[in-house]
């Protein structure tokens, strides 16, 4: 519905509605008469880029494990990447099993990733599993 700003005169108009917060906190016109309706916007949703090294460790091993590949050397040689930085994605594998799974289940939403692998490593560099989950606790 549309009014005229000044009687008498058609210069503007003042439209009528109402402004609503939506759950998510945005801010939704509706005009008079209609309800205010929020878009949902999908946000992008992938699996963490560490959830996704985790897997590529254990899918790793398990082709040493079966003798797919002979040793360390060869997978980092198909792979093209250096053994050290092989040797860095395997010792994933060191981590607690609930903190490999908790891993394996992380998504990055809207680009955001929830944790780096480098913080990864340095749980999974100390060996004692009740002490890897203390410090998972804590970060």
């Amino acid at each position: 519905m549309t009014k005229p700003l000044h009687s008498g005169t058609t210069r503007g108009t003042v439209i009528t509605g109402t402004f609503t917060r939506t759950k998510s906190k945005r801010v939704v016109f509706a005009p008079a008469g209609r309800h205010a309706v929020e878009r949902t916007e999908v946000v992008p949703r992938r699996p963490a880029r560490v959830a996704r090294m985790l897997s590529l460790a254990h899918h790793l091993q398990n082709a040493l494990d079966q003798g797919s590949a002979r040793n360390r050397a060869v997978v980092a040689r198909r792979l093209g990447i250096a053994e050290s930085r092989l040797s860095q994605v395997l010792n994933l594998l060191s981590l607690a099993p609930d903190i490999q799974l908790s891993v394996l289940q992380m998504e990055a939403v809207d680009g955001v990733e929830p944790t780096n692998e480098k913080a990864l490593r340095k749980i999974a560099a100390n060996v004692r599993w009740e002490e890897q989950r203390k410090t998972w606790g804590r970060s």
